[in-house]
This record gives C-alpha cells, structure tokens and sequence, in this order.
C-alpha cells in the first residue's frame, strides 16, 4: 500500500509506471511512498522529496477538449492543403503537428514518467522543437536583419533550438542548482528570440508605414496584430513552464493542460491564419513593399 514500506522479492505488486513489472528473483525491492529502491538505487526520488510535483489525472472534460482540438487542427491543416500553390508549407504543416500532439495527449502517450519520479511530457517539448524553428523561419522572411555584416535571422532559428534543449533538459534533471541553470540559459536565448522577433516586426513594419499607401496601412494593421499574439502567446509558455508539475507546481495538470492548448492556439493556428492571409491575401505571397 502507498505510505506504507514493505520489502520483498521477486515480482512486486506495483504502479507498472514507477517499476518494471516484474524483477529477478535475486533483486530486493522496497516501496515508499512513490519512490521505489531497488539494490539500494532510488527510483521516484524526487518525487518522494516533492509530493507536490505528483501530475493530476487528466478529467475527462480536459481530454475532450484536447481531441476537438485535435480534429479543428486537421481540419485546418485539410483546408490549407485546399488552397495550394497559393499558401506557404508552413500553414499547413503547424496545424498538422497540433493536431498529431494533442491525439498523443488525449490518449495519454505524450507522457513519460522518469526514473526520478517526474513526469515528461515529451510530445508537448517535441513540438516545441519542430515547429518554433519554423515560425521564426515565417517571421524571418518578412526581412533580413543583421549586426555589423553578420546576418541575425539564422541566428534566431538556432537560439530557438538551443531554447528547447535547455528547457528539456531543466525538466528532466532532479538537482535543483542545474534546473534553474538550464532554465536560465533557456531564458536567455527566449530573450535574444525576443529582441530580433521585434526588430524584424519593427522594419518590415516602419517599412509598410512609409508606402503611405492604403495596402501598407492595411499591412501594417496586420503586423502589429500577429506582433501581438506572437509575444502574448509566447511568454505564456516560459510561465506555465514554471508554474507546472515541471517548475514550481504550483498550478494543477488539468489547468496548465487547458492553458497550454489556448497558447497553441493562438501562437500556431490563429497567427498561422493571420501570416497567410496577409502573405497570400494582400501580397500575393510575397513581402514586397
């Protein structure tokens, strides 16, 4: 029983989540709590020591709302297929990956749970690693920017991964110095994506504005409201991280789970939407001024 301490050998009675199913009949076990020793190597440790990082189960109204989403991801990434050649690969390959994350989420196998006890989710980083490249690759193309002769944009796109390897990497270690290092080294490439993301909008912006022309004006107004969702959405990620079962957890599964899909939202399909429709819907695919 949980709470309880029993030592025995051979199969143990146990979450198969927190231990193999079955051990040698050689290997001593002992059960505490959620940690698990096993020949003297603790597995659940830190959840042991933080018995308020346990995850929640999702409630089914949760799960609902992640497979709906799911389905309107796909269908949006269905209808963009519809109006090629006259929209970019991008807007259809975000909403596919939302669509593939949030089946993985509903039916539970975006979660690993690690030897300290803590809960990865896995599918949520992974999309993160293979979609922010891209929507600095969209971002990127409204115009080059550079320090002295050295071209930024590229620079971005590699900020952005190096971003995500941190904050795996802040998740999964146990030693709370290292977490909050890595977290830190995350945070400072999310600044330097911030700094260029607004020095880009800010050209291609003052760039439009200067046409004096009503598509300009109509660009610009466009601009400066994908500026907008860009950096609301974006910094929502960074606090829910902290807040979550992998920070600080101080906020239920359930909630982070229902805000991390609003973020999704609005930072991959909405503005997906908005850049298509500015690129194809006033500019005929490019960004000419």
């Amino acid at each position: 029983e949980k709470g309880t301490s029993s030592r025995s050998t051979g199969p143990l009675p146990a979450d198969p989540q927190v231990v193999p199913a079955a051990f040698p009949a050689t290997m001593t076990v002992l059960e505490v709590n959620e940690a698990v020793i096993i020949d003297g190597v603790m597995y659940g440790e830190y959840i042991f020591s933080h018995p308020q990082c346990i995850p929640a189960e999702l409630v089914p109204v949760v799960k609902v709302f992640q497979i709906c989403w799911a389905v309107v991801s796909m269908c949006q990434s269905a209808f963009m297929m519809t109006r090629m050649p006259k929209v970019p690969w991008e807007a259809i390959y975000l909403p596919m990956v939302e669509a593939i994350v949030y089946v993985m989420a509903y039916t539970g196998n975006g979660y690993l749970k690690m030897g300290s006890g803590r809960v990865l989710p896995w599918a949520r980083m992974a999309s993160w690693l293979v979609t922010c490249p891209v929507m600095h690759g969209q971002i990127s193309g409204m115009t080059l920017i550079k320090y002295q002769s050295i071209p930024i944009n590229p620079m971005v796109i590699a900020a952005s991964i190096i971003r995500v390897v941190m904050g795996v990497t802040a998740t999964i270690v146990v030693t709370e110095d290292l977490k909050w290092a890595f977290f830190g080294c995350g945070l400072v490439c999310l600044l330097f994506e911030y700094a260029s993301v607004y020095t880009i909008f800010a050209v291609t912006i003052g760039d439009f504005a200067d046409a004096k022309t009503d598509l300009g004006n109509q660009v610009v107004a466009r601009l400066k409201s994908i500026r907008s969702i860009f950096f609301v959405a974006w910094t929502a990620f960074p606090i829910l991280w902290l807040l979550s079962s992998t920070g600080t957890c101080v906020i239920d599964e359930n909630i982070s789970a229902v805000a991390y899909l609003i973020s999704d939202a609005f930072c991959k399909n909405f503005n997906g939407i908005l850049l298509w429709s500015t690129t194809w819907g006033l500019l005929n695919g490019k960004w000419d001024r």
